[in-house]
């Protein structure tokens, strides 16, 4: 080997002890995944000259991968709507699924049919040549990182460069499993306290609210039966309010044990509902303004499901009336469509808005025990407790999409 052979290996060694060097200071600097996430994209964007770099995932529970957080000229998420876009189902033929499927790097300097044509043609995707590389945990790629130059800048992309993003991608796998690990560990420690906290609540909830229902109910019979006139216009409306408060203490009660999940999973077995009718009732419940256009499409002849059903109404409730407010300040649509899976074991329900969306860094943590979104009005704890349910059946809850033009969930429920 000639002495510049022997000078461009060393010169390769140091830029890879450099990215080594680089991954062990991002391990050590934070074990917050979106954090970490955000450190590996700056580190790939001061080490590679990348004029862009994203970092996707895989979502085992929603079967899909989605682009996480990208860098754009050393800018940590410019383009929000092109992070929106990459999301993809993984049985769906796209350049990510098919290097998460290969576990193979790539490299592409024009059109190539995989990609998605909305964000080629926004973005101007033409001037780029990009890389695709796997992140890999045990053989199994969990995400993938893809970066790219401008060809008037740079028009290649050799093999010693690549190896160098494959060692890169390769460290910062070990340092996502590490946190993910530790994620693992405190969401288990969070789940725990929250049970802990839920059932507590619950029984102290049931003792303060459990006289009420029976206290409405003697108080209006005291008017209807003590000689009261029934037809009085105050008589009536005090009627009326006891009978509200009675329903609303009922609420409160179940609403109490249903923070107790053990217990509301337990009474679930061998239960089932009707869907038409628990979404029925729970939008008479929801009671959506008039300047709401509510479009239901509902397949015909569907088939219980198992659930009990007043679970199955209020999961149903909360997703409508958290879509309500978020039209509360313009006339909107809501649309409900419900209709066998393609399977036929489940049925498939989704709710969809067009209101303000979630914000993309609350979508992230939806499903989180202990997470409320109030400030946005979320659904704190909610979606939490729904999905628990729905996953202990069978079933599930998931969002679909969300930003500015709305928000859509879709719920899987086994028959």
């Amino acid at each position: 080997m000639d002495i510049e052979s022997q000078q461009s290996e060393l010169d390769i060694t140091r830029s890879k002890l450099t990215a080594l060097q680089e991954i062990t200071r991002i391990i050590t600097s934070t074990l917050d995944i979106d954090s970490m996430l955000v450190e590996i994209l700056k580190s790939l964007s001061t080490l590679f000259k990348f004029e862009f770099s994203t970092l996707s995932l895989v979502d085992e529970d929603t079967r899909t991968i989605s682009t996480k957080h990208g860098i754009w000229a050393g800018k940590i998420d410019k383009y929000p709507e092109w992070i929106r876009l990459a999301k993809y189902p993984l049985d769906r033929r796209d350049i990510q699924t098919d290097i998460i499927q290969k576990g193979q790097s790539e490299i592409i300097d024009t059109w190539d049919d995989r990609f998605n044509k909305e964000i080629w043609d926004k973005y101007d995707h033409q001037q780029y040549i990009r890389i695709f590389v796997p992140i890999k945990i045990k053989g199994k790629a969990i995400g993938l990182i893809e970066s790219g130059y401008k060809k008037v800048e740079k028009s290649t992309i050799d093999s010693n460069e690549a190896g160098l993003l494959e060692t890169f991608a390769s460290d910062a796998a070990i340092a996502l499993e590490n946190a993910a690990q530790i994620e693992y560990r405190k969401e288990a420690e969070k789940n725990a306290l929250l049970h802990n906290i839920a059932n507590h609540l619950a029984h102290r909830f049931k003792n303060a609210a459990g006289s009420i229902p029976s206290a409405a109910r003697e108080a209006r019979r005291t008017l209807l039966e003590g000689g009261f006139d029934s037809s009085n216009p105050y008589i009536q409306r005090t009627i009326e309010a006891l009978e509200m408060i009675e329903e609303d203490a009922m609420d409160l009660m179940k609403t109490a044990e249903s923070l107790n999940l053990p217990y509301k999973l337990s009474s679930a077995t061998g239960k089932s509902a009707d869907v038409k009718e628990a979404l029925n009732t729970a939008l008479i419940k929801a009671k959506p303004r008039n300047d709401i256009d509510v479009v239901k499409n509902l397949a015909k002849d569907l088939p219980t499901v198992k659930i009990d059903f007043e679970d199955l109404k209020d999961i149903f409730y909360n997703v409508i009336k958290n879509s309500l407010e978020a039209m509360d300040n313009k006339a909107g649509e809501l649309t409900i469509d419900a209709k066998l899976s393609s399977t036929a074991n489940s049925v498939l329900v989704t709710i969809a808005d067009n209101g303000s969306g979630i914000p993309y860094a609350i979508q992230e943590k939806l499903f989180k025990a202990i997470q409320s979104t109030k400030a946005e009005k979320g659904m704190g704890v909610f979606l939490y407790n729904a999905r628990e349910i729905l996953r202990a059946l069978g079933g599930n809850i998931e969002l679909v999409e969300s930003d500015d033009r709305g928000t859509k969930f879709r719920m899987s429920l086994p028959i």
